[in-house]
């Protein structure tokens, strides 16, 4: 098998030809961390977020649970999802306990822990 480079060691393609658009999106849901108490925690400013019970879909439904959001798609016109990613990546630097402290493991996430 070949071994695979670090994402570090390859250059960005932000124009990346065959690419017309690309962004990333750090989705956060919750039924009990409300959006503003993850924008404290983060310390980061979502792009969007909602909080349960508000109105979508034309005022016909109420959302079930709390969405935070941190988006790329204005941050940068890039065409690398790299580039993307390290933009999400580097937004998160040194909150890293933070994360784990409010994340809760889901059924697959423990078989992929167990997996290691």
């Amino acid at each position: 098998m070949q071994k695979v480079k670090p994402m570090e060691e390859y250059e960005y393609d932000d124009s990346y030809s065959t690419c017309v658009e690309t962004y990333s999106t750090l989705r956060i849901f919750s039924d009990t961390i409300s959006p503003d108490e993850i924008t404290k925690l983060l310390q980061i400013q979502p792009t969007d977020r909602f909080q349960k019970g508000d109105s979508h879909s034309q005022g016909k439904l109420k959302r079930k649970t709390n969405g935070w959001f941190y988006s790329t798609e204005k941050l940068s016109p890039s065409k690398d999802t790299r580039r993307h990613m390290d933009l999400i990546l580097n937004a998160l630097d040194g909150r890293e306990e933070a994360v784990k402290k409010h994340s809760h493991p889901t059924e697959e996430t423990r078989k992929l822990e167990s997996l290691r």
